[in-house]
């Protein structure tokens, strides 16, 4: 159980996903990696400590997120995979502010990189215009679990596209 505490600070102690990354290269096989998103994994621990709440804690995460993408991208990774299986729970506004603003501080990263936001383990229901109005490069919904979601995607997309 990941467990976060008041002012907590975030660093990339060491790259393994590059290290892997070049690994592979050395082998000629071409990877997209795949990581735990900032805010599932924010909302998948719990406070140690009272008085805050984790996502008080978002923008420090991102910056390592941020860290995380731009050397993978200067290694010449294009797509990455950001899971983010909270996106199907009930979010409240503050939890659904989070996801709007990692994302966009995320966008900045070098045009390089292409994020596919991935949801699984449910529908994303009530939030489903907020992950289709993030600014991803692609988005991955649970059609194994939640098939008759996929017309209200792509309609939603859609409509988007033509507004």
């Amino acid at each position: 159980m990941l467990e976060f505490v008041s002012n907590q600070s975030f660093n990339l102690l060491n790259n393994k996903v590059l290290e892997e990354i070049n690994e592979a290269k050395s082998l000629g096989i071409h990877t997209k990696p795949v990581v735990l998103g900032p805010v599932s994994y924010l909302m998948l621990g719990k406070e140690k400590s009272e008085g805050f709440h984790r996502l008080e804690l978002l923008d420090n995460l991102v910056l390592v997120y941020a860290q995380l993408l731009e050397s993978l991208a200067e290694a010449g990774v294009s797509w990455m995979q950001m899971d983010e299986p909270y996106l199907v729970t009930d979010l409240n506004s503050n939890e659904k502010e989070a996801f709007r603003r990692a994302y966009h501080q995320l966008a900045k990263i070098p045009p390089k990189l292409r994020i596919i936001l991935t949801t699984y383990f449910g529908e994303l229901v009530d939030n489903l215009s907020l992950a289709t109005s993030l600014p991803v490069a692609a988005l991955h919904v649970d059609l194994a679990r939640c098939s008759h979601q996929l017309n209200a995607v792509v309609l939603l997309i859609n409509w988007g596209r033509s507004a």
